[in-house]
């Protein structure tokens, strides 16, 4: 086995290969996405776009707060 292979008990790349850089194709700010209260907690929810036809119904954060629920709607 080659000399560069073992460090520290487990094998590594060569020193020469180098790791390729973040795409370049991310376009989204995400702080400029539409967010609302949960309505039992509190917590902040952003958009998704699984949400992009009923944003106006999302009242949870998660199946635990919707379980917990409120009220009255």
């Amino acid at each position: 086995m080659q000399t560069w292979l073992v460090q520290h008990d487990h094998i590594c790349r060569p020193p020469d290969v180098t790791v390729a850089p973040p795409r370049a194709s991310f376009r989204g700010n995400k702080t400029a996405l539409p967010s609302k209260p949960c309505v039992v907690c509190g917590l902040a929810m952003s958009w998704r776009r699984r949400w992009a036809k009923n944003w106006a119904d999302v009242k949870y954060c998660s199946q635990a707060c919707r379980r917990k629920g409120v009220g009255c709607d």
